[in-house]
This record gives C-alpha cells, sequence and structure tokens, in this order.
C-alpha cells in the first residue's frame, strides 16, 4: 500500500514519508491492541465467522485506500490491523477444529 499513499495528496500536499509511517503504525497499532483478545473474540463468534469478518474488514480497509481523506485513511489502516488480528487466529482454529471433529 505505500505506493498507493504516496500517490495521495492531502490538503494540498503530497503524503509524505512521515505521515504515510504513521498510518503505518496506525494498522499495527490496532493489530496490537486487538492481537492480544483475538483468539477469545474468535471462540466466542465462532471460527467460520471470525474467517468472514476478517475477510469483510480487510476489503473494507482495502475500499479505503481509494479516498484522498486523511480521516479515512486511517480508519482503513485500524480495520487492516483488526482484520490481521483475526487472520492470525481465525483461519488456523478453525482448521483445526475442523480436523478434530473428522478425528485427524
Amino acid at each position: 500500500f505505500y505506493q498507493v499513499y504516496a500517490s495521495k495528496t492531502i490538503n494540498g500536499e503530497k503524503m509524505g514519508h512521515a505521515m504515510i509511517s504513521r498510518l503505518f503504525l496506525c494498522g499495527f497499532g490496532s493489530s496490537m491492541v486487538l492481537g492480544t483478545v483475538a483468539g477469545s473474540l474468535v471462540d466466542a463468534i465462532g471460527r467460520k465467522a471470525g474467517c468472514l469478518a476478517f475477510a469483510i474488514l480487510y476489503a473494507l480497509s482495502a475500499l479505503t485506500t481509494r479516498s484522498s481523506s486523511l480521516y479515512t485513511l486511517v480508519a482503513g489502516r485500524v480495520l487492516g490491523g483488526v482484520a490481521t488480528s483475526l487472520l492470525f487466529s481465525a483461519p488456523e482454529a478453525w482448521l483445526v477444529g475442523e480436523n478434530q471433529k473428522r478425528g485427524f
């Protein structure tokens, strides 16, 4: 996404390296915060629902890159971070659960 952000103009100025770095930190920060509870969240809502939530949140995150609004870009990075946390817990848990159900 770096090249996408580098092509953006916010308030009449091109986005610089520092602003792009802050955008990425928003995503990493949200992933860090939610990552500590993602496993419990997936257990609560279900593994399949966790995988679907990942897909929807990541798709929404990708769609926000079309915007030139800084607030929308930040929201997209936060959504991407939340989706990444789900990515690293839901699919593996779903796979293991299904294998255990089938006796593997």
